[in-house]
């Protein structure tokens, strides 16, 4: 009823006080009023840890790694009405280091800086606008790992090296289904990841350790090429990470070739097609090998088997203006066709008008199908 409630109240403090006893799982609460009221919370119990709490496997019979106390909840991370007049959320890290406690976890790097940028330089939106930014395929990562490829990458390879250099450094960075530069790109960071992450790599099969984040990798290229974490261990020279970056060129150019040989048609929607799978994972039931844009660093973030469930826009004008559409159908009848009729505008951005305020009688206009329940009497 958390989410009900706080749909019927009339501004933030009636909002507060019907959300307040959400508990778990936490998450972000988005608010915004038809009187230009924004505000975005954390909201749930948070455990409020000791430093460095979490990070690492505890003995669950020592009481003191039970959590002794919780964040009070006017202490969530939030923000309200801020003078950027936008809020937003991408998984990002939710606090800053001023933060009074402690938090760990799994945070996004990329994808919200593509909507703040965007958010920060815009202005007077349309629904229209916000479509086209939900459907963003444009990697900031991808932009920041090309323009430190070293020149000389450009002679690797002979026409090929050049010709592949050349497509990187003049790709927009959109990761489009029908282009080639974003599987060259991929291919190239796994390379640059096994070769700088050679001493992990080598140890996942008898342990798991996390490989670094991308932005890590990206900080140590620009800020530190000498880290002896660019030195191949099963090697007698010492690299560093100029020559991490053209051994992962070379052997990019020698692996894409060889595909762009196999392939007929090779582009980025059928080397990573998206599959949205049924629970029971049946072929018949699941949509498979879908060609679509974006990856997980963009807005629109999809990935092999993911991508953003639910694309919702609303313009709180009077008549409310809304528009929606979600990887699936309005029937769970695999027998219906309107089990899985939305996906391929889900893929391709076509957004549904979602009808607000509507009476009865334009209800009946826009009808598909009419059931009428008649229940047979009871005779005494």
């Amino acid at each position: 009823m958390t989410f009900v409630n706080g749909m019927m109240c009339k501004n933030y403090d009636e909002y507060l006080t019907a959300t307040e006893k959400f508990q778990t799982p936490a998450q972000n609460f988005g608010f915004s009023s038809a009187s230009g009221d924004l505000a975005i919370r954390i909201n749930g119990m948070l455990p409020a840890k000791y430093d460095q709490d979490g990070r690492f496997v505890e003995y669950g019979n020592n009481s003191k790694n039970d959590w002794s106390a919780f964040i009070p909840r006017q202490q969530n991370p939030h923000v309200v009405n801020p003078p950027e007049n936008y809020v937003s959320s991408a998984n990002q890290r939710s606090a800053s280091k001023n933060y009074p406690y402690y938090f760990t976890g799994n945070f996004e790097n990329y994808r919200n800086k593509t909507i703040i940028e965007k958010l920060k330089t815009g202005s007077d939106f349309t629904a229209q606008d916000m479509q086209k930014m939900q459907m963003s395929s444009f990697s900031p990562k991808a932009k920041e790992f090309v323009s430190v490829i070293p020149t000389d990458c450009r002679q690797m390879g002979s026409a090929s090296g050049i010709n592949w250099y050349d497509k990187l450094k003049e790709w927009s960075f959109e990761y489009l289904k029908d282009k080639t530069e974003p599987v060259f790109f991929e291919i190239y960071m796994k390379h640059l990841r096994m070769n700088t992450f050679d001493e992990i790599y080598s140890k996942l099969d008898e342990v798991a350790i996390p490989i670094p984040k991308d932005w890590v990798l990206y900080k140590n290229i620009l800020n530190d090429p000498l880290n002896e974490i660019f030195n191949i261990k099963k090697t007698s020279t010492i690299e560093n990470a100029d020559n991490i970056q053209k051994l992962a060129f070379f052997k990019s150019i020698r692996e894409i070739d060889s595909l762009m040989t196999a392939w007929k048609n090779l582009n980025w929607g059928n080397y990573n097609p998206l599959h949205i799978y049924h629970p029971t994972r049946i072929p018949a039931l699941s949509a498979n090998n879908l060609a679509a844009d974006g990856c997980p660093d963009a807005i629109n973030a999809k990935g092999n088997s993911f991508g953003p469930s639910w694309r919702m826009i609303v313009h709180q004008k009077k008549p409310v203006e809304a528009y929606g559409v979600y990887p699936g159908g309005q029937s769970g009848n695999p027998f219906s066709p309107y089990y899985k009729n939305m996906v391929n505008d889900w893929v391709e951005g076509k957004y549904h008008v979602l009808h607000q305020n509507i009476t009865m009688e334009e209800l009946s206009k826009k009808q598909v199908k009419k059931v009428v329940a008649s229940p047979n009497k009871v005779k005494s």
